[in-house]
């Protein structure tokens, strides 16, 4: 009895956590509204049916959080052992993230996009509003349909999409945020491995390849903007601040010892190579 009215405890602590959740996702919706329909904005299209209104998404995200309280409290009731936690934890976690990126994908419907009928491509011409597109998003809570009003301006023969550059996925499947994580594995070890370690840790189902072109589209872009900010110091554009205090001493290395070589090409050198070849 004791354990039982510890674990019907935690799920009250649980549904107060969620509460706050909640209230926080209802201060983000509050803080977005959904613009007001002109005679420019169609009343309908994929982004209004889908996504409802920000009431409705507290009550049905608040309504499912207590409903995984309950069972994780029931789970942990009946189950001992570091077994029975670790099988809570990743339910919770699972649960969590399939909610969430139901939650990011209904905030998201909210706005399409639809600014009027004409907008402004960006090269001083017209765009005209053509239909609502769907667009597949990786996100660190799963893939989400998001639906955008895409508008072509005939005289750049180009379409344009306001939301997705609102949200930063303009040509792009990948989220800021998974992005960040892709790129972090990324640099740490081969794009294979962090494939692996981005199911394994984070639930994301990503292919080596993809991984492989988000971190070098990141990193073309990060050596683009140091290129740009090195040019602006040079030219005077930028004056970087002085160091606290003096430096008395700098060091430039090189590090070419992981470069892969065959055992021939180490044969009768010192360094890297020659211990490789002891340890065989």
């Amino acid at each position: 009895m004791d354990k039982v009215r510890r674990e019907l405890a935690n799920s009250k602590e649980f549904v107060a956590v969620s509460e706050q959740i909640v209230e926080v996702n209802e201060a983000i919706c509050e803080a977005r509204p959904i613009s007001p329909l002109t005679e420019d904005a169609p009343p309908t299209g994929p982004g209004a049916e889908k996504g409802g209104s920000s009431g409705d998404l507290q009550a049905q995200f608040a309504s499912e959080v207590e409903r995984l309280a309950e069972q994780a409290a029931s789970s942990l009731a009946a189950t001992a052992g570091p077994e029975g936690l670790a099988a809570v934890e990743l339910a919770i976690r699972t649960a969590m993230r399939k909610l969430g990126g139901s939650l990011l994908e209904k905030l998201l419907a909210l706005d399409t996009g639809h600014r009027s009928h004409r907008i402004d491509c960006g090269s001083a011409h017209l765009a005209e509003f053509v239909s609502y597109r769907g667009k597949t998003l990786d996100t660190v809570l799963g893939p989400i349909e998001l639906n955008r009003a895409y508008y072509h301006c005939s005289d750049c023969a180009s379409g344009v999409v306001p939301r997705d550059e609102e949200l930063g996925v303009s040509h792009a499947s990948i989220t800021p945020g998974l992005a960040a994580m892709t790129d972090r594995v990324g640099a740490a070890v081969l794009f294979a491995k962090g494939r692996d370690l981005l199911a394994e840790l984070a639930r994301v189902t990503l292919s080596t390849k993809r991984v492989e072109r988000c971190v070098e589209a990141d990193g073309k872009a990060i050596a683009a903007a140091i290129d740009t900010y090195a040019a602006c110091v040079a030219t005077g554009e930028v004056v970087p601040l002085p160091p606290a205090g003096a430096i008395l001493k700098l060091y430039v290395a090189v590090d070419g010892t992981g470069i892969p070589a065959m055992p021939a090409d180490t044969a009768h050198r010192k360094g890297k190579g020659i211990i490789m070849i002891h340890r065989r």
